[in-house]
């Protein structure tokens, strides 16, 4: 005997989510987590493309600290503050990001707790009560890998530095 060779299922369609079926929080966990970070945030805050190896390396960028918080405590079910962009960036350029590694794990446990009603995220190793949108993170992420790069750049720099006048190296810098 044969054994049956199965066939393909039918392609399915993919469409918006019939709302007349679900209740309001059934269609805010099927909307995709907004992980986009605003150009205005990004020109403000962010180190220019063009800017020069020797000015990135003193680009003023929001400091990091270690922080021992649950990370459920980043997480909040409330919607983010409605912030004019200029406060925005005041706030971001002034409040230190979680370490790498608590972004990192936050990354991870984001689409889980987006599905389960965390719509804004926190700055508990701050004690700052505002709630900021879910950009945040790709944000902090972005902050965190300039900062290393500079850490590096510095690096560098003061081996360079160091160097005799006229060596090769210190005349490619």
């Amino acid at each position: 005997m044969v054994a049956p060779v199965p066939r393909p299922l039918p392609a399915l369609e993919v469409s918006d989510p019939p709302t007349e079926f679900l209740d309001q929080t059934t269609v805010m966990k099927c909307v995709e987590i907004p992980t986009a970070i605003p150009a205005a945030i990004r020109d403000k805050i962010f180190p220019p493309e063009q800017l020069s190896l020797t000015k990135f390396i003193d680009f003023p960028l929001p400091l990091c600290i270690l922080s021992q918080h649950n990370l459920d405590k980043y997480f909040a079910p409330l919607p983010p503050d409605t912030t004019l962009i200029s406060d925005l960036v005041v706030a971001l350029e002034m409040l230190p990001l979680p370490s790498p590694i608590v972004i990192h794990r936050l990354s991870c446990q984001a689409p889980s707790m987006w599905t389960n009603g965390s719509r804004s995220l926190m700055y508990p190793h701050t004690n700052d009560p505002r709630q900021f949108p879910f950009w945040i993170l790709p944000f902090w992420r972005v902050i965190s890998e300039f900062r290393s790069s500079q850490f590096s750049w510095r690096a560098v720099e003061g081996y360079l530095s160091h160097l005799p006048p006229g060596h090769y190296e210190v005349a490619t810098f």
